[in-house]
């Protein structure tokens, strides 16, 4: 035992040992590989407020915040995020919070990627809340807010600011900054470099500023399909040491288009490369061809073609950007755009995706695609899969009709962390318009699409597939796994499924329990419309409910031939109706249509109005028994309207005194259709035989005036035994 221990503690020391220190500190927590995933609690430990949670992931080196709230009131020369890191995500979900009077986010040695799907607002009444040393930040596809009583964004005094850069594209920013007398306050300060390109940039001093105030003091600024609004920004000159700048009374080149206007300049880039001409063809792909061809006309048309293209961007780095309206990406073979803390797809205005190709688009921490206003377009064949925080997010509420539009015989798979689609329409269809062809494939009930993590869309390849279940039509996409279609479940944890195989024509209820109470379908639609020839084949225990759904018949038999059959171990399945409240029916057989029962099937069904029954009293309807226990309870007839019976191994059991009768076309018993009581069709004929005494030598069967007897002699009994006058 005393080795036991000595082993187990020198585990636990080794563990300890080896522990990872990150070059990150929250709130002046030190984090490492065993607090990164319980940094909320370690914080409280120091005193501070903070809600919300926050983690890191080793794996991606991503600093995940979530509805974080944290206030460092206690000591103002901890910062709230410090970074000595070479590359580092910080993925934002939720609302998050920073404040204080010290430093919200201290950046030294730092690439630091700001993105997701949330928001951040960084906070500071006695420091810059964004303090940068020989770093770069990106803020990516995201949502910012930075308030400060002086400078907003700065490098650090005395550091070497042409090390320093900061870039935004396709996202939201907002700065409230103060320029108090004797102090300086800019927005952004003592930056080398800023890019701005496809965002809103909202730049306001706060009151108290004085008429000096410059937004942005900067030393280079390149603006692009962006929106500022406040364009005063100046361009400083670094001295010798690069340490120090002066004002130069240059302005800075500011070019404010619109986020949603043509910039002539830049159209299309791919992983960062820029088309600056028509035929551009991007040399940055992984492997295959982006060539850009830009279209002049009344409406310039530009379009991006991929030939089977492999992007697989840098971290930050967006896989696609559309700067203009009216751009087409054509797609060629099978193409893919792999991206990390980017959109694959970010677009300005409205884009159009077609061909004859495929794409798919997966984004770690960021949306597939990201369309600032307008929307997408998918048409000819083109097939789209997009994986990321959002498949597909468009971005600014619209009104227009059509925010997605997907025509026939294209096809969209849509899947997120946060949800699978964000149309941010106002419109009372959500801007969703599908071609008539084009089908809601996953998931099938619409009513799930508010909350669905996938979403696919696309034309189902054409197939003969006889029948409907619980109102959704069965196609391409959904035969295979139709108890997801329709909200079916196990009667236990075991294997359940419905599935149908087109070969045979055969449906299987395997282990099913349905109930339409958790699903919408409408009123008078049965489980089951069958328009053609169909084998269903019962497997162990099953249960569908329609209780309470008005006028939900079963099975409505419009034309062919249905069998029901136990032809897999313990086939049992119970049926019910709507209490006998509505006029529904277990079968509703038309003209010329066969219902049969086969194969040790046993079969309850009960709460119905009518049980197996023909639309009109000259339906030509045949109901066939082999082998096989049913019982059926209606309030009207059990069997009604039906032409013919036909009992093989099998016999009618109560009431004693019923049989099928060609004149009333149904199971009568003393000249009434039998109603209100249980029919059994059960057992086998040699049962009856053995009923009746004497040796079963000249014992034949007859089936006379619809009714099955057994002859002995001169003597006629019927299928229980009882003698026949």
């Amino acid at each position: 035992m005393k080795k036991f221990y000595f082993f187990l503690a020198a585990t636990l020391l080794a563990t300890t040992a080896f522990a990872t220190d990150y070059n990150i500190r929250i709130a002046g927590v030190q984090v490492t590989s065993e607090n990164k995933n319980s940094l909320v609690e370690e914080i409280q430990k120091k005193g501070l407020s903070v809600s919300g949670n926050i983690t890191f992931a080793e794996e991606t080196n991503a600093l995940i915040l979530e509805d974080l709230v944290l206030s460092n009131s206690i000591d103002n020369s901890v910062a709230g995020i410090d970074l000595d890191f070479s590359s580092i995500s910080i993925i934002l979900k939720g609302t998050n919070l920073i404040h204080g009077a010290g430093i919200a986010l201290k950046l030294k040695d730092a690439n630091t990627i700001i993105t997701g799907s949330g928001k951040l607002n960084l906070i500071s009444s006695a420091a810059a809340p964004v303090e940068m040393e020989r770093s770069s930040l990106h803020i990516l596809n995201s949502s910012l807010e930075v308030t400060s009583d002086q400078s907003a964004i700065k490098c650090k005094d005395g550091a070497d600011m042409a090390q320093n850069s900061l870039q935004i594209i396709n996202s939201d920013v907002k700065i409230l900054y103060s320029h108090p007398a004797g102090k300086n306050g800019y927005a952004v300060e003592g930056v080398d470099k800023v890019d701005i390109m496809f965002s809103d940039i909202d730049i306001q001093p706060v009151s108290g500023s004085d008429d000096l105030n410059m937004a942005l003091y900067v030393n280079q600024m390149n603006v692009v399909a962006a929106k500022l609004t406040n364009d005063n920004a100046h361009l400083y000159a670094f001295d010798a040491q690069k340490k120090n700048y002066y004002y130069s009374g240059i302005a800075a080149k500011v070019v404010t288009f619109s986020r949603v206007k043509d910039d002539e300049n830049a159209s299309v880039a791919v992983n960062g490369e820029v088309a600056i001409s028509g035929n551009y063809q991007f040399s940055n792909l992984k492997s295959g061809k982006a060539t850009f061809v830009k279209v002049e006309g009344i409406v310039n048309v530009d379009t991006l073609v991929l030939d089977n293209a492999d992007i697989s961007t840098t971290p930050g780095t967006a896989g696609i950007i559309v700067f203009n309206p009216f751009c087409v990406i054509k797609l060629i073979g099978q193409n893919s755009i792999s991206t990390n803390g980017a959109a694959g797809i970010a677009a300005a205005l409205g884009t159009t995706i077609c061909g004859d190709g495929s794409l798919r688009i997966t984004s770690n921490y960021a949306d597939a695609i990201s369309i600032d206003q307008n929307g997408l377009l998918i048409k000819e064949e083109a097939k789209i899969e997009a994986f990321g925080d959002y498949g597909l997010r468009v971005k600014t509420e619209s009104n227009d009709p059509d925010v997605l539009r997907i025509y026939d015989y294209a096809d969209a798979l849509f899947s997120g962390d946060d949800a699978a689609i964000k149309l941010n329409s106002n419109n009372e269809n959500g801007g969703l318009k599908l071609g008539s062809g084009v089908k809601l494939a996953y998931p099938y009930n619409p009513d799930e699409l508010s909350w669905a993590t996938v979403v696919r869309y696309a034309t189902p390849e054409p197939m003969d597939i006889p029948f409907t279940i619980a109102g959704r039509e069965v196609n391409s996409f959904n035969y295979q796994n139709l108890h997801e279609a329709i909200g079916a479940n196990g009667v236990d944890e075991g294997y359940f499924n419905i599935e149908y195989f087109p070969e045979t024509k055969e449906l299987v209820f395997n282990n099913i329990s349905f109930s339409a109470s958790t699903i919408e379908y409408g009123a008078g639609e049965p489980f089951l419309r069958v328009t053609g020839d169909l084998n269903i084949a019962v497997r162990g225990g099953n249960i569908i409910n329609n209780s309470g759904l008005s006028k939900t018949d079963f099975l409505h038999l419009q034309n062919g031939n249905v069998t029901i059959s136990g032809q897999y171990a313990e086939p049992t399945i119970y049926v019910y109706g709507s209490d006998g409240s509505y006029d529904d029916s277990f079968a509703v057989l038309e003209t010329g249509t066969t219902l049969s029962f086969e194969s040790n099937l046993d079969l309850t069904a009960a709460q119905f109005k009518k049980g197996v029954h023909g639309v009109s009293a000259n339906t030509n309807a045949t109901v066939k028994f082999n082998y096989t226990d049913v019982a059926i309870a209606a309030e009207q007839e059990v069997y009604s309207n039906i032409a013919q019976m036909e009992f093989d191994h099998a016999r009618i059991s109560y009431p004693q005194e019923a049989a099928f009768s060609a004149e009333l076309r149904g199971v009568a018993a003393n000249g009434l259709l039998v109603a209100n009581d249980q029919v059994i069709v059960e057992s086998y004929l040699e049962d009856a035989l053995e009923d009746i005494s004497g040796t079963r030598e000249g014992v034949r069967k007859e089936l006379r005036d619809g009714a099955v007897y057994i002859i002995r002699g001169d003597k006629r009994y019927n299928v229980l035994g009882a003698e026949v006058k």
